[in-house]
C-alpha cells in the first residue's frame, strides 16, 4: 500500500469516527434531556444538529480538496478552531498547485515544530535566538 493510500485510509477512518461521534452525542443528547424540559431537549438538538452539519461540511470540503491536489487537506491544528480551519480548507482549495505545496510545507514545519517544542520544552522563538 502506498503511502498516499494508506493516508486516504486514515482519513476516511477519521471521517467515519466522527460521524459515529456525532450520531453517540445525538443520541445521548435526545436521551438525557428530561421528559418535561422541552426547552432545554430543543437547544440540546439544535446544538447536536449545528455539529453534525459542521462535520459534514468539513468532510464534503476534505473531499473535494482531495479530488483537487490528490492528497489529504493539512493544517496545524494547535490553537485554531474548527471553524477557522474549515474556512482555510476553502480558502486553499483556490490555490494553484506549487502555492498549495508551500501551504502544506509551512504547515508541516509548524507541527514539527509544536512537536519539538512538547518533547524538548523549546518554543521556535527561544531556538532562534
Amino acid at each position: 500500500m502506498r503511502g498516499g493510500e494508506s493516508l486516504r485510509r486514515y482519513v476516511s477512518v477519521a471521517i467515519v469516527a466522527t460521524t459515529v461521534l456525532t450520531a453517540v452525542v445525538c443520541y445521548f443528547a435526545s436521551t438525557a434531556s428530561r421528559a418535561g424540559d422541552k426547552t432545554s431537549a430543543r437547544a440540546e438538538r439544535l446544538a447536536v444538529q449545528a455539529l453534525a452539519e459542521a462535520v459534514r461540511a468539513r468532510e464534503e470540503a476534505n473531499r473535494a480538496y482531495e479530488e483537487r491536489f490528490g492528497y489529504a487537506f493539512l493544517i496545524r491544528a494547535a490553537g485554531r478552531s474548527a471553524e477557522e480551519m474549515l474556512a482555510r480548507l476553502r480558502d486553499r482549495l483556490g490555490n494553484d498547485d506549487a502555492t498549495e505545496r508551500q501551504n502544506v510545507a509551512d504547515e508541516l514545519r509548524q507541527i514539527a515544530l509544536l512537536r519539538l517544542d512538547n518533547i524538548l520544552g523549546v518554543s521556535e522563538q527561544a531556538a532562534q535566538t
